[in-house]
């Protein structure tokens, strides 16, 4: 089953288009940009005329995003109204590991 239904990714796709920028071209543009300018990583984008928004992890949750921004005209839904319930939190810390941080890389 899809993530998104159909017609929420043809009702966004035709107010917005979705592209993914690789690592490699992020890296480049990051090697060559002026000093003002910001720096980029590698994710999936919408690009609807001058705004832009990413990274996102997924090409779904770009869609979602200009979904709920240009289609519906209102806000993503929040998983909570200010900040995750305490146990939540210790949850999360509970299932990070010391391997989590030594895998990444630095930017």
């Amino acid at each position: 089953m899809p993530a998104l239904k159909k017609e929420v990714i043809t009702d966004t796709l035709g107010t917005v288009q979705v592209h993914y920028l690789s690592r490699e071209v992020s890296k480049w543009w990051n090697a060559n940009r002026s000093p003002e300018d910001t720096p980029t990583f590698c994710g999936w984008y919408w690009v609807r005329g001058k705004q832009e928004a990413g990274p996102f992890q997924t090409r779904s949750a770009a869609l979602r995003d200009a979904y709920y921004r240009f289609v519906l005209h209102q806000e993503i839904p929040r998983m909570y109204k200010t900040e995750p319930p305490a146990k939540v939190i210790r949850a999360a810390r509970k299932h990070t590991t010391k391997a989590h941080y030594e895998t990444r890389a630095a930017p």
